[in-house]
């Protein structure tokens, strides 16, 4: 109990006395308006409950009128010459006033049965602060030389509430700095979170004039951000520990302080608490909001007494306490984050495979994990202060170690040799590794960490890999030639063997009109023959592309035209639709890129060779980057078992050409970085798609 409480008491008790009343009690007008008693004797619960709420700015009486210092015409007969209002008769005073007159009492005295009433302004210096309120229910009880001796002693009564009010201002200040170092302090110990909000709180609610009910708790907002989850409670019964260990945002008085992020109270906690609060007391409650960087971190919450009112002092100071715990919180969190973050870090650099070291930036070791040491069969204290090129000199890496750290940039290497020229006998080595700068505030190099992985199995397994698959490409070509010979025996003996009987025949008859007919057939064949033998070469010769930039419209557009020229059959309509492309360039190798239009275009003819048909080419552009060309016959088509061997080499079932044509298109595009499909159904026809990037891509020979 405060002093200025026990002096209130005090003073009611020798009014009480002095008056002979049985009731007595004093009002104390707040910042808000309202003029609760701090303290009364004699009053029934029942006329304390319905008097304590008064407001001077919402609510009409006698009281109100003597505080304010604004009495009405009917106040006047009751009223002495000290400002008091006395009534001795209270039944016969309200009976002579006008119905109007009566609705600016509230009646609650004559209600309980009071007769004699009176109402004493209590003021310091020239302000009404308050009033003492008397009360009997018998009539004629308050003698005025009663009053006039209290209303005497009111300006004396005033100043000792004036008096203890700073000494209460003064010790409340102190008792909050003094919580507010010992928070501090609190914070500096080596104390997990939730230890520290528990011993936080117990020292919150050893204060006497802010918690009476020593009853409050602390929330935080964990894994959710809509979410307060409870970490300590004092004088919570088991039940309310339970309903209140987690809260959404918005739901009772702690998720709304979250959810609007404005403290919040209440007078009567169980009139509008969600969670309801049975057989515990109505009590007041104060939720503060705790608050870092506009980001909600927890709730404070501390109970008060029955019938509590507002206090600016105590909002101000709980408010300060919050501001105190949000730095503190954020603090402590983020201490925890980055220890955990420390340990996860000092397990990877510990326990991973990646060799790594962290020097200064004049590559003096600092530290060195576990695997770079036993790299070299040596304990990782070994190197500390010790000169990396002293250990690996190399004037290379040197260059490139004094780079990094003038420069700023990092440096990474793949597969880089490295010879032990302090022990050959481990021969060479292959590494990746890395350099990479860590800066200070001022953007400058003061450390470099180097992290290595020796590759030396997988490179030798890559160079074991290359040169056995250059001894299979070789094998491969020699297996090519020696078909290829045997090829161009076979396919040219057949049309040169054609050349030779017509050219006997011409000698032999000696008529013009067959003379023309054999003519015709030795054209044909030789033609046969030539596309044989170029189809042979080709692909005998194939390379990497000569790219250069062309449009590809004008050599498709001459593909075409030289197929229907070659193929020159009445039966077979070309519908081409390549406009789209006209303007496009693309980054290829020309003498490639027509081979491949020959040769499908070849395809198609051959296809429609005796039937009537049509081909058809369409162009446009499969994305921003690439070209798609689409080639499309009605011709005999290809058998579903056939399609998947279609590309390889010599592969054919027409009775003359060498099976290379397709073999050729497909290594083109494979070259440039392309696509080739085939659709065909037999004897309904065949679509080719060819898919080219318009820009040169970099892609390995095959």
């Amino acid at each position: 109990m405060s002093l200025r409480k026990k002096y209130l008491d005090n003073v009611i008790e020798f009014v009480r006395s002095l008056s002979g009343c049985q009731c007595a009690g004093i009002r104390i007008l707040n910042e808000e308006g309202g003029i609760p008693y701090e303290s009364y004797s004699g009053f029934s619960r029942e006329f304390w409950e319905s008097e304590n709420c008064l407001s001077v700015k919402k609510d009409q009486c006698a009281c109100i009128r003597i505080i304010t210092g604004q009495p009405e015409p009917q106040d006047l007969n009751a009223m002495t010459q000290g400002g008091s209002f006395l009534c001795n008769n209270l039944g016969n005073f309200v009976n002579c006033l006008t119905e109007q007159e009566k609705t600016r009492f509230r009646g609650m005295c004559a209600q309980h049965g009071y007769a004699s009433v009176a109402v004493i302004p209590v003021r310091y210096k020239n302000k009404i602060i308050g009033a003492i309120h008397l009360a009997d229910k018998g009539a004629d009880r308050i003698s005025p030389k009663a009053i006039e001796s209290i209303e005497s002693l009111t300006r004396v009564i005033g100043d000792g509430i004036q008096k203890f009010d700073m000494e209460d201002t003064i010790r409340q200040s102190y008792i909050a700095g003094e919580m507010i170092n010992s928070l501090l302090r609190l914070s500096l110990e080596d104390l997990d979170l939730e230890k520290l909000l528990d011993r936080t709180l117990d020292m919150l609610l050893s204060i006497p004039w802010l918690s009476p009910e020593s009853m409050g708790s602390i929330f935080l907002v964990e894994n959710t951000q809509d979410l307060l989850v409870m970490k300590t409670q004092k004088g919570f019964p088991e039940f309310l520990e339970k309903e209140c260990a987690q809260v959404p945002f918005g739901s009772c008085f702690c998720g709304q302080a979250a959810l609007k992020q404005q403290m919040q109270f209440t007078d009567q906690i169980d009139h509008e608490h969600e969670i309801r609060l049975k057989g515990v007391i109505p009590r007041g409650l104060y939720c503060i909001p705790i608050i870092s960087g506009g980001r909600v971190l927890g709730v404070l919450n501390i109970y008060l007494g029955e019938n509590y009112r507002r206090d600016q002092k105590k909002e101000e100071f709980l408010t300060t306490i919050a501001n105190s715990l949000a730095g503190i919180i954020h603090r402590k969190q983020t201490e925890k984050k980055l220890s955990e973050t420390n340990e996860l870090l000092e397990t990877i650099f510990s326990d991973t495979h990646l060799l790594i070291a962290y020097m200064d930036k004049n590559f003096n070791f600092i530290r060195v994990n576990r695997a770079y040491a036993q790299a070299d069969g040596l304990a990782p204290e070994f190197f500390a202060g010790r000169n990396y090129f002293d250990l690996y000199p190399d004037d290379d890496n040197k260059l490139i170690f004094n780079r990094v750290v003038k420069t700023g940039e990092p440096y990474s290497t793949h597969g880089k040799p490295f010879i032990y020229t302090q022990h050959p006998e481990r021969g060479i080595t292959y590494w990746d590794w890395s350099l990479h700068p860590v800066k200070n505030s001022s953007g400058m190099v003061e450390t470099v960490i180097l992290c290595l992985v020796n590759v030396t199995e997988r490179k030798l397994a890559e160079m074991e890999l290359m040169q056995a698959q250059k001894d299979l490409e070789s094998a491969r070509r020699l297996s090519d030639i020696g078909t290829l010979a045997s090829v161009i025996a076979h396919e040219l003996r057949n049309p040169l063997s054609a050349i030779r009987i017509a050219a006997y025949n011409i000698k032999r008859k000696g008529q013009l009109t067959s003379l023309e007919k054999h003519f015709a057939t030795i054209e044909k064949k030789i033609v046969e023959s030539d596309q044989i033998i170029n189809n042979l070469l080709f692909y005998s010769r194939l390379k990497m592309p000569h790219y250069q930039t062309f449009r590809v419209y004008e050599i498709l557009n001459e593909c075409i035209a030289s197929a229907k020229k070659r193929f020159s059959e009445e039966t077979i309509s070309v519908d081409k639709k390549i406009d789209s492309i006209k303007k496009d360039y693309i980054e290829a190798d020309p003498l490639q890129i027509g081979e491949l239009f020959n040769n499908i275009l070849n395809n198609a003819f051959e296809a429609l060779s005796n039937r009537k048909g049509k081909i058809a080419i369409a162009a446009g552009k499969d994305d921003k980057d690439k070209i798609e060309i689409i080639f499309r016959d009605n011709g005999v088509g290809i058998e579903e078992e056939d399609l998947k061997r279609i590309f390889e080499p010599f592969f054919t079932k027409k009775s003359k050409g060498t099976g290379l044509g397709l073999t050729v298109c497909n290594q083109v595009v494979n070259l440039h970085g392309g696509k080739i499909e085939i659709e065909s159904k037999k004897d309904k026809g065949t679509t080719f798609t060819v898919i080219l990037p318009m820009k040169k891509k970099k892609v390995e020979k095959l």
